[in-house]
């Protein structure tokens, strides 16, 4: 046999060793991929489970300190508003868990600002179910207790929050900015965002909930620079597509060299929204505090 023929069969048996180890290797990286995928399927059934159990954890905990609590079920409706009277009409119902003998039920209300605690009549309506109807005036923010008195001691328990005030007061969203741009300029962006879906004002006029007025102060060491009716003289009034909201986006870059040269001071900005029922919101914007050219 000629030594190429030789050499060609050396170079063959090579190629065929090698083939061999390589399918070798590949078979043992397609086993190991597979146990790989075996693993990450087993890690998956595994989080699943863990989160199935979480959720059932929770579920029962929540069970349990509900039948801990002494009033089992409580909420209140609102029946009445009347902007003119500034009332509103509210039934609260609850349930509670039990009762010792001899003891009384009272409902208990305040301001949130307020010390001094007012009792209200309960009326019971059915086995441990109780209800109170109340007006209250609409413009504060209320916290309410169950009290159960009897020559034992007493014992209480908060019911429902009413932030009625509350409710009002951020109905009408404004962000305002005022920051140094430059040598003498001042950049002011407002934003101003009214929705009209609130469940105190259900009944109102929508017409009525729509801003009548918008006005911006700029305040240079307690001197007014610059006044703004964002109604008025700015285009960028906007209605939402779903006829439920109104917003204001201003922005304008002022240059107040003439009026302030190279003083330093402090630089505020106020806006002032009205509505149709005569409800204010004021807002002093964020600002850098003291500026200096």
């Amino acid at each position: 046999m000629l030594k190429r023929e030789k050499l060609f069969l050396t170079i063959i048996g090579i190629l065929l060793i090698c083939n061999i180890l390589s399918y070798s290797k590949i078979s043992s990286l397609e086993e190991r991929m597979g146990l790989f995928d075996s693993m990450q399927n087993e890690i998956s059934n595994v989080n699943y489970s863990v989160q199935d159990l979480s959720s059932q954890i929770d579920m029962k905990l929540n069970e349990f300190m509900q039948n801990q609590l002494w009033i089992q079920k409580k909420e209140y409706q609102i029946t009445n508003v009347n902007i003119a009277a500034n009332k509103i009409d509210v039934v609260m119902e609850w349930s509670l868990k039990e009762l010792n003998e001899g003891e009384n039920i009272s409902l208990l209300y305040r301001e949130k600002t307020e010390g001094k605690w007012s009792e209200l009549e309960v009326t019971k309506d059915n086995g441990l179910n109780y209800v109170v109807q109340h007006s209250f005036p609409l413009n504060g923010n209320y916290e309410t207790q169950v009290v159960a008195t009897s020559n034992e001691g007493e014992r209480s328990e908060s019911l429902v929050d009413l932030f009625f005030k509350e409710q009002l007061d951020q109905r009408i969203q404004t962000n305002a900015f005022v920051h140094q741009s430059g040598d003498g300029q001042l950049n002011v962006t407002i934003d101003i965002n009214n929705t009209f879906k609130n469940e105190l004002l259900s009944g109102v006029d929508i017409h009525d909930l729509k801003m009548k007025s918008a006005k911006a102060q700029l305040i240079f060491d307690e001197k007014l620079m610059k006044e703004w009716d964002l109604l008025i003289n700015h285009e960028g009034l906007h209605y939402g597509s779903d006829s439920y909201s109104e917003s204001i986006n201003f922005t304008e870059l002022l240059d107040v060299t003439e009026e302030v040269g190279n003083k330093m001071g402090n630089v505020k900005l106020l806006v002032k929204v009205k509505d149709g029922l005569g409800f204010t919101f004021d807002t002093e914007g964020s600002s850098e505090g003291t500026f200096s050219w």
